[in-house]
């Protein structure tokens, strides 16, 4: 029973750096094109935002490699949570609203 607790820790951990992977890939990617597309304010927000993503890649995959350091693996979790809430919250509202 530990050993299935222990590998879907592991698999939780591993989402929670891809997360934070896909966050800062997202953020190159439109880093990228955000001036021509996007102007001028857009690509400077992106800029204040990426060293926090950044900070949050950091973080997880410090949580990833270290096993023991089980408290840090719950705070990377419980902020994707609330991102990931966030997002879904923002996403059905803009739907239902516009």
């Amino acid at each position: 029973m530990l050993h299935v607790i222990f590998v879907v820790a592991i698999a939780a951990e591993a989402m929670t750096a891809a997360l934070a992977a896909a966050l800062s890939l997202g953020l190159f990617l439109d880093l990228a094109h955000g001036a021509t597309k996007l102007g001028r304010a857009s690509y400077s927000s992106d800029l204040r935002t990426l060293p926090y993503l950044l900070g949050f890649l950091v973080i997880t995959l410090l949580a990833a490699f270290r096993p023991k350091w089980g408290w840090l693996f719950w705070i990377a979790w419980l902020f994707s949570a609330f991102v990931c809430a966030v997002v879904v919250f923002l996403t059905y509202f803009w739907k239902v609203f516009s």
